[in-house]
């Protein structure tokens, strides 16, 4: 039998938004080398406006991590040209990406050495888009990746 690598240093970078994503945050941060957040950019909320940053953003500043909020990945665009630079600067071994907002372009997609995975709160493509567990619910399923 041969022992089991040690797969903690491994970088990882992060796409994602919402608080749901803080679970996914906390444990890779526990089991390997978390180098960068990348989220949505800080949006107005209520009456007054107020920029409010994500939740990822705010896990990610409490924890020392650093992110990137890019407003588009279009291509050309230069938040996009921006992100690869860094992602690439950092050379990471694996991403993922949950609840992020963005279609993320397959050169970006494609940078990390092992690829990137998606973790999707809902069956995919059956309940593709931006509320995948009112969905669920909505229709009244009692089981979700079935």
């Amino acid at each position: 039998m041969q022992p089991s690598k040690d797969l903690s240093n491994m970088k990882l970078v992060f796409f994602g938004t919402s608080e749901y994503c803080i679970p996914i945050l906390e444990s890779i941060h526990k089991n390997f080398e978390l180098k960068l957040v990348v989220t949505r950019p800080d949006k107005p909320v209520g009456r007054k406006g107020i920029l409010t940053p994500s939740a990822t953003k705010l896990w990610a500043e409490k924890n020392n991590i650093p992110v990137a909020t890019p407003a588009t990945l279009k291509k050309d665009a230069e938040d996009r040209i921006s992100l690869i630079n860094h992602i690439g600067h950092i050379n990471p071994d694996l991403a993922v990406v949950s609840d992020y907002g963005l279609i993320i372009p397959e050169k970006i997609f494609n940078l990390p050495k092992f690829g990137t995975i998606n973790v999707h709160f809902s069956k995919l493509p059956d309940l593709r888009g931006p509320s995948p567990v009112q969905f669920t619910l909505l229709r009244g399923d009692d089981e979700i990746w079935a």
